[in-house]
């Protein structure tokens, strides 16, 4: 009888757990929790990124270009693959002239 009531108690902490953080996963993220996120990948990659710190890109130019996309996205998900698909975007194109923008991309408006 112990031994059903403990595994009875542990499966529901832990599927209340696994609720609690499926439901946290797909939080919906306010325009300033979005704009912070897009400040730091653009800012780390603006400083830190080879092709970028050497001016091959107008990375200025990339930000705006990307902002409707990130205003587009609603959860964290969403959010997290218009960044894997910026980054990968750029990372594939070859940069051509100083200040030249990487173009427009293929991604899904």
């Amino acid at each position: 009888m112990r031994s059903y009531f403990i595994r009875r108690t542990l499966l529901f902490v832990i599927g209340f757990w696994l609720s609690f953080h499926l439901v946290e996963a797909q939080e919906i993220l306010s325009e300033t929790e979005k704009l912070a996120a897009t400040g730091k990948v653009w800012g780390f990659l603006k400083y830190y990124h080879p092709e970028v710190a050497k001016g091959k890109y107008n990375w200025d130019k990339e930000l705006f270009r990307v902002l409707p996309l990130v205003r587009n996205a609603n959860t964290k998900e969403d959010l997290s693959q218009v960044f894997l698909d910026w980054i990968e975007t750029n990372h594939s194109r070859n940069p051509g002239r100083q200040g030249r923008s990487i173009g427009k991309s293929n991604m899904a408006d």
